[in-house]
């Protein structure tokens, strides 16, 4: 108990040592003040989720960017991954410093736990832990605040060691602790919130599975072995996906959705993949540097010239083997469209198309040397021993892993970088009370690049917004709008306001640098300071609004009349697909136009009341369209359609009506009860070696 008393002591000291800073300051955070996700991303969707969660809903739409998209689509939310939850109490950028710490804290401690499993001594076991705690997979993704990333990385090592100590060790008392290490470890990779990473850890392992399933045992029946082990590895595999449908159902229910998915990729898959020049920068970091971060992969001189010693001389081949084949394979399908497998992975599996780039496999390669590193350790220890030179070994396995830690923190002490928590320019108060307490909840067009994704902070409803992608339709309708091709991209940044736009996606208001004159024929300025002004269109578009024509086309003409501009008669909607039931027979209608109250909005819902319509209509409602709302009129179910190309319209009958749209996706249903169903199978059973 000392001996592991002291050795969390030490972890927790080199936590506080690297990441002290960032946590004592309340005006800080890590990463690069160019371009950092923490900042730009993460901390305001935290605030988004704790705002939803103090209004007793679960997030699963988020009104706050573009024309509101599913959060699924951001894919990075982890809003299951229960290590993530007590976060949820602390300030956003605060949450995001802890929870990075916390997780580095985990990758060290959780490293040094399976190498010592895996049979390495101390000093090899902390050197593999260093080697990866501090290695370009992990501390790499800091520079540009990849919070997810992080913690899916500080798993694998405990995710990979379960699985293999499960197939490949013979010791039938530990093999369910190691089968619960190995599913436990993948789960909270896939709840985590990055499944750009934890897909390829998935086919990682699963090739691990298969290289020692070749390998046989020796001095057992062969084919019966392999049945058991692949059974086990199943078992492994298996079991996460299922426990973490909750999180990557709904997210590969939209994929399908996306700009990323429908339209020109924003990059193309060969300028992520590894290059043979840029493998020198990930074996020699300490003399060459020059990589972007999605190959930051490098652990080190020291520890790579040690996993070359350990992959020579440690005595267990088959782990060792086993570590060369994950680091071949790993740099394999690294070059992406250069590996022949990788095309065959895209087409088989989509969801790793939406998240395209073989530089995602690449962590493996870098785990190989941090784990190899460690058998280098254990490989120079033994042969010391071996000449009645115990304390030279002792001395040797200590010096080894002080230079690993030198090494890797000369090599990325950059990453370790303080930027402000806030940037230099916030939503000044008057404007964010006046964006969030509009009546009728119109969106603002923000023109100004320092305030994107405030609008999740506040409360507020902002068309520009950064969500890692964006619904294809809306992408579509914006650009056009503008005058653009559409195409995918991270961030929409539409800065032409002009009326077909403005019709479009609902914008009644507009935020520019105070020098900035907008059109004022049809802008009007409403407040202002020294760096800012708000703007109100003096004509705008409600975001639901009673029309009294309706026209029914397809898909081609909806597109077509999107594009025109004009974009047509205000008051006429246009429904793809025939006509509901509820709508055969209905008039046109005319006379005054009805009016149309906002009496509810909330993250997952919206109510309206529509008064004094003359004849039987439609509701438009300018929200993007899914298959996933659910509307219901004076407390009647009735169908939610696409309008205008990429909006919601619901049917009404003449007089009053009571408008209800709420948002509920069959996958988060479906996931949940798949999740929930695994977790009580799995609780059931009691003891895992009932499976194995």
């Amino acid at each position: 108990m000392k001996k592991i008393l002291t050795l969390l002591y030490q972890i927790a000291l080199l936590t506080l040592a690297l990441f002290g800073p960032a946590l004592a300051r309340r005006d800080a955070v890590l990463g690069s003040p160019v371009h950092n996700d923490i900042v730009k991303q993460f901390a305001p969707f935290h605030a988004f989720y704790q705002r939803a969660l103090r209004g007793g809903e679960w997030p699963l739409w988020n009104p706050h960017i573009m024309a509101g998209m599913p959060v699924a689509m951001f894919g990075q939310s982890g809003l299951f991954y229960p290590p993530d939850w007590p976060a949820l109490l602390l300030p956003p950028h605060d949450a995001m410093d802890v929870r990075i710490a916390l997780h580095f804290l985990l990758a060290l401690g959780g490293t040094f736990w399976i190498a010592r499993r895996l049979g390495l001594r101390r000093a090899a076991a902390a050197t593999a832990a260093i080697a990866w705690a501090l290695s370009g997979a992990t501390v790499g993704r800091l520079i540009e605040g990849h919070v997810t990333v992080i913690a899916a990385m500080a798993w694998f090592p405990m995710a990979w060691g379960g699985l293999y100590r499960s197939l490949a060790f013979e010791d039938a008392a530990e093999r369910g602790r190691d089968t619960a290490t190995g599913i436990a470890g993948f789960t909270a990779m896939g709840l985590c919130g990055a499944p750009q990473f934890w897909a390829p850890a998935l086919m990682v392992a699963g090739l691990t599975a298969g290289w020692v399933i070749l390998g046989g045992a020796e001095g057992r029946p062969r084919w019966a072995w392999r049945r058991q082990v692949a059974l086990r590895s199943a078992l492994v595999l298996g079991a996460p996906i299922l426990l973490s449908a909750v999180e990557w159902l709904p997210v590969a229910a939209v994929s399908g959705q996306t700009a990323r998915a429908q339209l020109a990729p924003e990059f193309e898959d060969a300028e992520f993949d590894l290059r043979p020049a840029e493998l020198a920068t990930i074996l020699l970091p300490n003399l060459i540097e020059g990589q972007s971060s999605e190959h930051r992969t490098s652990v080190g001189m020291v520890a790579t010239i040690l996993a070359l010693v350990g992959l020579l001389r440690f005595p267990d081949r088959r782990l060792a083997w086993t570590l060369v084949a994950v680091g071949l394979i790993a740099l394999w399908l690294g070059m992406g469209t250069r590996a022949g497998l990788y095309p065959l992975l895209k087409f088989l599996l989509p969801p790793l198309g939406v998240v395209s780039g073989g530089h995602r496999f690449l962590f493996a390669f870098s785990f190989a040397l941090s784990l190899g590193a460690g058998l280098g350790v254990e490989a120079i220890c033994r042969s010391l021993e071996t000449r009645s030179e115990g304390r030279a070994a002792a001395a040797a396995g200590a010096g080894l892993a002080a230079a690993v830690l030198v090494s890797l923190l000369l090599a990325h002490a950059r990453h370790f970088t303080l930027m402000p928590a806030t940037p230099d320019l916030e939503v000044p108060h008057p404007l964010a009370s006046i964006l969030s307490d509009d009546p009728q909840g119109r969106r603002v067009l923000n023109l100004v690049p320092e305030l994107m994704n405030q609008s999740l902070i506040h409360g507020y409803d902002d068309i520009n917004g950064y969500g890692v992608t964006m619904p294809a339709d809306f992408a579509r309708v914006a650009a056009w709008g503008v005058g653009d091709e559409p195409r995918a991209a991270h961030w929409a940044h539409f800065n032409k306001p002009t009326p077909s736009f403005c019709y479009w996606t609902g914008a009644g208001y507009l935020i520019a640098y105070a020098g900035d004159r907008p059109d004022p024929a049809r802008w009007e300025r409403l407040w202002g300071d020294a760096r800012v002004a708000l703007w109100r269109l003096k004509q705008d578009w409600p975001r639901a609004q009673a029309c009294a024509r309706v026209r029914f086309v397809d898909r081609a003409q909806a597109a077509a009349m999107a594009q025109s501009r004009p974009p047509g008669p205000p008051d006429e909607v246009m429904i793809e697909g025939t006509p509901p039931a509820a709508a055969i027979g209905k008039p046109a209608g005319a006379g005054a136009p009805a009016a149309v109250t906002l009496t509810e909005r909330t993250v997952n819902r919206r109510r309206w009341r529509v008064t004094n319509l003359p004849a039987p209509g439609w509701l438009l409602i300018r929200e993007t369209w899914t298959p996933d709302w659910r509307a219901r009129v004076n407390g009647c179910s009735t169908p939610a359609c696409r309008a205008q190309f990429s909006l919601c319209a619901v049917a009404l009958p003449a007089g009053d009506s009571v408008v209800e749209l709420r948002y509920r996706p069959w996958s988060f249903a479906i996931g949940l009860a798949i999740t929930g169903a695994a977790a009580l199978l799995i609780m059931a059973t009691g003891r895992f070696r009932r499976f194995v």
